[in-house]
C-alpha cells in the first residue's frame, strides 16, 4: 500500500450514490460503533473529520422528488447516534471534572505553582487534599501529598491555604518525611518552616521529638524519638482571659529539655509550653508567635529565627519577646556566655552554642519599640541548667552574661555565679513557675513582674538549700 497522501475531495453524487450501496451501509455501522465505543469524534462524522467534508455532509439531504430509503435511513441513523453521543459526551462533563479534580497530578501542579484558584477549584470539585505522587521513578518524590510538594517549591499561600483545607501536616511519603522535612532540606523560607512547624505541634501537643529522618530504604518504618514524661500539670498553667490581638508582636519561644549531647534540662518544654499560651492569653497572634522544641531548637533554627525571621517580620510598632528555657554554658577562656541549642555541644561552643552577646546584638538591631528577653537557664557550668564540657571547671564569678544593649530589656533566671534550680511539684523551673505566677496576678511589665518574683525564687532556693538571684537589665518593658 502506498503512502496516504492528503484526501482528495469526493464529487457529492459519487458520495450519494456510495452511501446508497451495502458498502455504505455497512461503513455508517463502522463509524457507528466506533462513536459509541469513543474511538471516534462525532465531529468527524458531522463535517470536517479526515474524510474532507464528513460522512454526514456527503449524505443527501431527503427530498420528496428523489430521496431513496436506504440513504434516508443512513442519514437518520447516523444524525441519531451523533445526536445521542454528543448527548453522552455532555453529560459525562460534570463527571470527568470531578475525575480531573481527583487527579494528584493536577493537585500537585497547582501546589508546586501556588496556583490558589485552580487548586481551590480542584479540591471544591472533591480532589483529595493528600492525594499522593504514584509512579514517579523518584523515591524522594514517591507518595508526597500537594503539602509537601508546595512545602518543597516554597509557596506559603498554598501551605497555608492547604492546612486550612485539612491537610495532615504529620503525613509521610514514602521516603519517610513530612512537609516541614521537605521544607527544611529544600531550604523552603522561614515562614514557611514556621508555618508548618507550629501546624505540627498543634496536631501533637505532647510531641517534643525531633523531625522525621529520610528512612534507610524507600519502604522502611520511621521510628519516632522519645519524648520526654510529661511535666505535672501546674497552677501556673491556666491563664486569664483573652486579650485583644496585638497584630503587630512577635515572640520567638524556645525550651529544650532532651538533648543530643549534654544531660537534660528538667522540665524545659512545659515552660516552653506554657509561656507560649500565657503570650496568647496577652494577646500575641498565635502566627507570630514561633515555638522551637526538643530536636527543632537547633543552632541553626534558633539563629535563623533571631538573625533573619524576626528583622524581616517586625517593624517599628513591635513588641518582641524572646524566651529561652535550657541550657547555657560558659567559655572556660574567656567567660563568655553561650545557650545552649539541642545539637550543642559544650566541648565546641563557638561552632555549636548560640552567643548571648550574639543574641543581644541582633535583638538590639532589630526596628522594633521594645525587645524583652527572658533566661531560664544559668552559665556558671556549676549545675541546674548549665553545662561545662568534660574535665572543665565551674567558672564561679568570671562569666560576663552582658549588659543589655539599647531598647532592650533582660529578665535572667540567676546571676552568673550561681545555678538554677526547678520546683517538681509544679513542672516548671523555679524562676519560670514564678514569672507565670507574676503575669497572672496582673504584673504586665519586666519590672513588675521582677519585683514580685525575685523574692520568691530567692525563698525556694533557700528551701532547697542554693542561691539564685534573678536579673533584671535595662529599661522596663511590658510584655
Amino acid at each position: 500500500m502506498g503512502r496516504l497522501d492528503a484526501p482528495r475531495q469526493v464529487p457529492q453524487a459519487h458520495a450519494e450514490d456510495f452511501l446508497r450501496g451495502p458498502a455504505g451501509v455497512l461503513l455508517c455501522a463502522i463509524f457507528a460503533s466506533a462513536t459509541w465505543a469513543g474511538c471516534a469524534d462525532p465531529g468527524s462524522l458531522a463535517g470536517g473529520g479526515a474524510f474532507g467534508g464528513g460522512m454526514m455532509a456527503a449524505a443527501p439531504a431527503a427530498d420528496a422528488g428523489n430521496a431513496a430509503p436506504t440513504s434516508g435511513l443512513q442519514g437518520n441513523l447516523m444524525q441519531s447516534l451523533v445526536a445521542a453521543q454528543l448527548a453522552a459526551r455532555q453529560a459525562q462533563a460534570p463527571a470527568q471534572a470531578n475525575a480531573d479534580a481527583s487527579e494528584p497530578s493536577a493537585l500537585h501542579d497547582a501546589a508546586r505553582d501556588c496556583d490558589v484558584a485552580r487548586l481551590n477549584q480542584l479540591l471544591d470539585a472533591g480532589g483529595n487534599v493528600d492525594a499522593r505522587l504514584r509512579g514517579t521513578g523518584d523515591q524522594v518524590s514517591e507518595g508526597m501529598t500537594p503539602l509537601m510538594t508546595a512545602a518543597k517549591s516554597d509557596q506559603l499561600d498554598c501551605v497555608r491555604l492547604l492546612l486550612a483545607r485539612g491537610a495532615r501536616v504529620d503525613a509521610q511519603s514514602r521516603w519517610g518525611w513530612t512537609a516541614e522535612n521537605y521544607a527544611d532540606h529544600f531550604h523552603a523560607s522561614a515562614d514557611v518552616r514556621a508555618m508548618l512547624h507550629n501546624a505540627y505541634l498543634e496536631a501533637h501537643p505532647e510531641t517534643a521529638a525531633a523531625p522525621a529522618t529520610p528512612a534507610a530504604a524507600a519502604d522502611a518504618p520511621v521510628a519516632a524519638a522519645p519524648s520526654a514524661p510529661a511535666a505535672p500539670v501546674s497552677d501556673a498553667d491556666a491563664t486569664g482571659p483573652r486579650a485583644a490581638e496585638r497584630p503587630h508582636d512577635y515572640a520567638l519561644v524556645i525550651g529544650i529539655e532532651k538533648y543530643s549531647r549534654v544531660p537534660d534540662a528538667r522540665f524545659a518544654e512545659h515552660d516552653a509550653d506554657a509561656m507560649k499560651n500565657h503570650l496568647i492569653a496577652l494577646g500575641y497572634p498565635e502566627r507570630n508567635i514561633i515555638l522551637l522544641k526538643g530536636g527543632h531548637a537547633t543552632r541553626g533554627e534558633v539563629q535563623g529565627y533571631v538573625e533573619e525571621w524576626l528583622p524581616r517580620n517586625v517593624g517599628p510598632q513591635s513588641e518582641v519577646f524572646v524566651y529561652f528555657s535550657g541550657h547555657g554554658s560558659p567559655d572556660p577562656k574567656n567567660g563568655d556566655a553561650y545557650l545552649v541549642p539541642w545539637d550543642g555541644d559544650p566541648m565546641f561552643l563557638k561552632s555549636t552554642a548560640y552567643p548571648l552577646k550574639s543574641l543581644y546584638a541582633s535583638l538590639g538591631k532589630l526596628n522594633a519599640r521594645r525587645v524583652l528577653i527572658a533566661l531560664d537557664s544559668c552559665f556558671s557550668g556549676a549545675g541546674g541548667r548549665s553545662v561545662l564540657a568534660d574535665g572543665a571547671r565551674p567558672l564561679v564569678s568570671r562569666v560576663d552574661t552582658t549588659a543589655a544593649p539599647a531598647r532592650v530589656t533582660v529578665l535572667s533566671a540567676a546571676s552568673g555565679d550561681e545555678i538554677t534550680g526547678t520546683i517538681d511539684s509544679q513542672g516548671h523551673g523555679a524562676f519560670t513557675y514564678y514569672l507565670l505566677k507574676s503575669l497572672n496576678d496582673g504584673k504586665l511589665t519586666a519590672r513588675a513582674a521582677y519585683r514580685e518574683l525575685k523574692p520568691r525564687v530567692e525563698d525556694e532556693a533557700h528551701r532547697q538549700n542554693r542561691e539564685q538571684t534573678p536579673l533584671l537589665l535595662g529599661a522596663d518593658a511590658p510584655f
